[in-house]
C-alpha cells in the first residue's frame, strides 16, 4: 500500500476531506497528513489556507508513522506551551485604542477570560486591566444580581475607586458562559429539555450578561468605548442547520437580542460607543473539551488575539453587530 506524506503548516492529525478544510482555520502549527492517493487529494480550499511544503509517496511510511507521530506531537505540545506563555501581544495591533487604554474583563477566571487578561496585560498599549469573577475583589457572580451592581459601583468610584482609575473603560469584555456542567450536557433532542437546565443556562448566558449591560455600559469611555459579549455562532437562528443544543442556542440568541437592543439605546447617549456580540470559534478550553476542543480548538491566546484584532477595526457604525473571530459579520 502506498501513502502520500503531505506537510502543512497546521495541526497534526489524520483528517478526512471535510475535517482538513475545517482544520485549516485553526492553529497555525506544523502538521503531518497521511493520505492514500488513490482515494483522496488535498482540496483546493486547504491549499488556500495552508502553505504547502511538498510531499512524497512511500510504501514504508506505515512503519515509520508511529515514530513520526510521536516526534511531532511532542513538537506541537512545545509550541502550544510557548504560545500560551507568549500570547502575541507584541504583534497585535490595537492602534484604535489610545495609549494607556483601560480594559475590563468579566469572567476572568475562565479559559478565554484568563487569556484576555494575559494578552492585554502584556500589550504595550494597554495601561490597566481589571479582571472580575466570582472570587475577585470586587466580586462579580452572574447568578447574584446585587454583586453585578456592586462591582460596577466599585469600579465607578463608589467603593475602592482606585481599581478602575477614572472609572471609565475603553474596552469591556464579557467572557463568561456555560455550555455544560456536572449536572447537564447540551440537549440532543426535545425529550432532553428540562426547566432546570433551561433556567441554569439562561441565568449565566443571558440574564447575567443583560445585567452586565445595564450596569457596565455607563462605564464606557465616551470617545472610544467598546463592549463585547462572547456569544456563539450556534446562537444564529438563520444559521441553525443541525438542531440540538436547545438551551445553549436559545440563550445565545437571546443574548444577541439583548446586545442589539442595548446598542440602540446606548447610541443615544454615547454615539461613539461600540457594542457587539463576538463568536470566538472553537477554543481549547474546558467549555469545549467534551466536544473535541483539544483536537480541533485553537489555543485561547490565539483566539483572543483574533478577537481583539476584530474589535480594533470596529467603528461606531458597527455597533449592534454580530461578528466572528475572523471579522466576518454573522447572521442573526
Amino acid at each position: 500500500m502506498s501513502y502520500a506524506v503531505v506537510w502543512f503548516k497546521r495541526d497534526l492529525r489524520l483528517h478526512d476531506h471535510a475535517a482538513l478544510v475545517d482544520a485549516a482555520a485553526h492553529r497555525p502549527m506544523l502538521c503531518l497528513y497521511v493520505i492514500e492517493p488513490s482515494l483522496w487529494a488535498p482540496p483546493d480550499a486547504a491549499r488556500q489556507h495552508d502553505e504547502f511544503f511538498g510531499g512524497a509517496v512511500m510504501s514504508e511510511v506505515a512503519m515509520r508513522l508511529p515514530n513520526l507521530l510521536h516526534q511531532y506531537a511532542k513538537q506541537l505540545a512545545a509550541q502550544d506551551s510557548a504560545s500560551a506563555s507568549q500570547p502575541h501581544a507584541s504583534t497585535l495591533n490595537l492602534a484604535s485604542f489610545p495609549e494607556g487604554f483601560r480594559a475590563l474583563v468579566i469572567g476572568a477566571s475562565g479559559g478565554i477570560g484568563q487569556a484576555f487578561v494575559q494578552v492585554l496585560q502584556t500589550h504595550p498599549r494597554c495601561g490597566t486591566v481589571v479582571g472580575l469573577h466570582r472570587h475577585s475583589e470586587p466580586r462579580l457572580d452572574l447568578d447574584d444580581e446585587a454583586s453585578i451592581a456592586s462591582a460596577a459601583d466599585a469600579l465607578r468610584g463608589g467603593e475602592n475607586g482606585e481599581i478602575g482609575g477614572s472609572g471609565k473603560f475603553h474596552l469591556i469584555i464579557h467572557a463568561a458562559g456555560v455550555l455544560h456542567t456536572a449536572d447537564f450536557s447540551p440537549e440532543k433532542k426535545m425529550g432532553d429539555l428540562s426547566y432546570a437546565q433551561l433556567e441554569a443556562t439562561f441565568r449565566v448566558n443571558t440574564f447575567g450578561p443583560a445585567l452586565v449591560l445595564r450596569h457596565f455600559c455607563p462605564l464606557l469611555e465616551p470617545q472610544r468605548g467598546v463592549l463585547a459579549v462572547l456569544s456563539a455562532k450556534v446562537g444564529s437562528i438563520e444559521d441553525n442547520r443541525l438542531g440540538g443544543w436547545y438551551s445553549y442556542r436559545a440563550s445565545k440568541a437571546a443574548l444577541n437580542m439583548m446586545l442589539k437592543t442595548a446598542a440602540i439605546e446606548v447610541k443615544r447617549s454615547n454615539p461613539h460607543a461600540v457594542l457587539v456580540s463576538l463568536h470566538p470559534g472553537t477554543v481549547n478550553t474546558g467549555l469545549s473539551k467534551p466536544f473535541k476542543g483539544e483536537q480541533i480548538g485553537r489555543a485561547a491566546p490565539d483566539a483572543v488575539a483574533d478577537m481583539l484584532g476584530v474589535l480594533n477595526r470596529l467603528a461606531a457604525a458597527d455597533s449592534g453587530g454580530f461578528f466572528a473571530y475572523s471579522g466576518q459579520r454573522l447572521p442573526w
